[in-house]
Parts: structure tokens; C-alpha cells; sequence
């Protein structure tokens, strides 16, 4: 049977199999116990994140796209590292373009939430998008940081020199 057929569970049309299933229940329980425990709990909660045993369903999960639209962040559209780490993302996406733009819409978030290229920069780099972070220290004004990133690194000169 499938997920469907065993609960009627269909979210926007989309349709969970039992894995992306079981996965979401973790992840909507973790997210209720976040709200309902005491601080006390609630803070240990929160640095525990959801239990790695439920990241297998996850990744064995055809759904990878319906699960990433569930989790909470990225609803708020406010994701940030924290929050994707505690469901554990970076264990079970599968599909490096669904994780690339996972990670350039936390980059984004990053740098709204302060204006402040310094924060984004570890996500823009890993992502080898040096340009974008070259126009957020353009738009920002900040001379030094500017000429630096517009420096072509892949000269010796400037490799050593970063």
C-alpha cells in the first residue's frame, strides 16, 4: 500500500510515498515538541534536531522535492543553515542541483537578514559563486573586499595571495 491509500495524505496535489511519509510524521512531531515542551527541553531538543535514524527515510524517499517544500524554513522562506542541519539535509538530498539552490536561498536569507556579505560568503563560496559574492561587497560599498574578490584566482598570484 502506499501512503496515499493508507492515510489520504496529499499536500498541494503532491503525494508522499511511506518513507517520505514516515519522515514528515519525525519532522512535524519534532516541530510540535518544539512549540509544547518546557524551555528546559526545548532547548536540548533543538541542538539534538530530528533523530538521525529518520534521515533513512528520507533519503530513501522518491518525494525529495515535496519533503524539502515541508520543512518549516524554507515554508517561512527564511531558511537558515541551523534549521536544515537539525532535519538533516545534508543526508539525505540526493540531487546536487535541489541542494545547490537549497543552499544559495540560505545564502540569500543570510544576507538579508543583516546586509552583510561576511555571512553569506561561506555559501556563496562552496558553491564556487564568487561573482555573486563580488556584487554583494559592491553593493555594499566595501571598497577592499571588492577589489579582493575581483581578482581572478585562478593566477598563482592570487591563490597564494587569498
Amino acid at each position: 500500500t502506499t501512503s496515499a491509500e493508507v492515510s489520504g495524505s496529499t499536500t498541494g496535489g503532491e503525494t508522499l510515498d511511506e518513507c517520505g511519509l514516515r519522515y514528515l510524521l519525525a519532522m512535524r512531531l519534532h516541530t510540535c515538541l518544539l512549540t509544547s515542551l518546557p524551555p528546559l527541553y526545548r532547548v536540548q531538543l533543538l541542538h539534538q534536531g530530528v533523530s538521525t535514524c529518520h534521515f533513512a527515510w528520507a533519503f530513501h524517499s522518491e518525494a525529495e522535492e515535496e519533503l524539502i517544500n515541508m520543512i518549516p524554513a524554507m515554508q517561512r522562506g527564511d531558511p537558515q543553515w541551523s534549521d536544515l542541519r537539525a532535519v538533516g539535509v545534508g543526508w539525505w538530498v540526493r540531487n546536487i542541483n535541489t541542494l545547490r539552490r537549497m543552499i544559495e536561498k540560505v545564502g540569500k536569507a543570510t544576507f538579508q537578514r543583516n546586509n552583510d556579505p561576511l555571512e553569506a560568503a561561506l555559501f556563496y563560496l562552496a558553491m564556487k559563486k564568487k561573482a555573486v559574492l563580488w556584487g554583494l561587497f559592491r553593493s555594499q560599498h566595501d571598497a577592499k573586499m571588492t577589489e579582493f574578490f575581483s581578482h581572478n584566482f585562478s593566477e598563482d598570484r592570487w591563490r597564494k595571495a587569498a
